[in-house]
């Protein structure tokens, strides 16, 4: 995602952006309004996609490719479970408090 600054243009980094949304992901599961189900499968590959950035912060980048996603898609992907407070209890309990 590119936000402006000043200028130019800076680009946020992946492994940022899924700290960022774990945190999210913590604090929502605890409350908020039901919503429906994200899905087993989107959180599995959220928690497979975010595991893998998190042991190579680095290759965010290629991991994304390699899941045929853009930092965007990830992006959409952390906030649909994020807005789902099942979805975001399963992440977190899969990420193992990572």
């Amino acid at each position: 995602m590119r936000r402006r600054h000043g200028l130019r243009a800076v680009r946020t980094p992946a492994s940022l952006k899924v700290a960022a949304v774990s945190v999210l992901l913590c604090s929502t599961f605890a409350c908020g309004d039901p919503a429906p189900d994200a899905g087993a499968s989107n959180v599995d590959k959220a928690v497979k996609i975010a595991k893998e950035i998190k042991a190579a912060p680095g290759d965010a980048e290629a991991t994304l490719k390699k899941h045929k996603m853009s930092e965007d898609d990830f992006e959409a992907l952390m906030f649909e479970i994020a807005e789902d407070p099942k979805a975001a209890e399963q992440f977190a309990s899969k990420m193992g408090g990572q």
